[in-house]
């Protein structure tokens, strides 16, 4: 039971230090960009790539722009256990402040048919009277606002809704209580949930 603890503690720490720390996004721009104006390496939330720009982090995920006001963006990694999609529009700038919307559409059921095992990476209990993890979908749908304080420095409020089905049973015997994995799963039990941050 320690040996269980102590990678849960590994596990922990891991997602934690990966929450926080952020490596350098590198941005691939596929014209010429202008010489006068500086790349920055990570900008407003509320802003989009410019049109064909490929931007990609170590914990940041893919984006891509399909327009001076689409972007399209995923976790490249987490793809292959949590299918993801996000589709930010730009709303332009007013008074100073840029608008930005993003909706993402998330299947977390393969990670969480993963870790629903006995033993070690086992972290929603294997029970007999537990059923296996129904197939879940959200749709979160976010308003982004960015204000830049002094070049290259900003901040960034959002405000959003997500909303969330399943099919079958989704047993609440299920819950992950962690406190980051918690409230982004609460929606998938609860159907809805609300989300803001600065």
């Amino acid at each position: 039971m320690r040996a269980y603890f102590r990678h849960m503690r590994l596990i922990y720490r891991a997602v934690c230090i990966s929450l926080c720390l952020q490596l350098p996004v590198v941005p691939l721009f596929a014209g010429e960009t202008d010489p006068a104006k500086p790349i920055l390496w990570d900008e407003p939330p509320a802003v989009t790539l410019p049109e064909s720009a490929f931007q990609v982090g170590m914990f940041q995920p893919l984006r891509y722009g399909l327009s001076d006001k689409i972007e399209l963006s995923s976790h490249p990694i987490l793809d292959f256990v949590i299918p993801n999609l996000s589709v930010k529009i730009s709303h332009g700038e007013n008074a100073g402040r840029l608008f930005a919307a993003r909706y993402t559409l998330v299947y977390p059921t393969p990670l969480l048919r993963l870790i629903q095992k006995k033993g070690i990476g086992g972290i929603i209990a294997e029970d007999p009277t537990i059923p296996d993890m129904p197939h879940m979908v959200s749709l979160r749908s976010e308003l982004l606002m960015s204000i830049t304080l002094a070049e290259p420095h900003y901040i960034t409020w959002k405000a959003g809704v997500v909303v969330a089905a399943h099919s079958g049973t989704l047993d609440s015997r299920t819950t992950i209580d962690l406190p980051v994995v918690y409230p982004r799963l609460a929606p998938y039990y609860n159907r809805f949930g609300l989300n803001g941050g600065v």
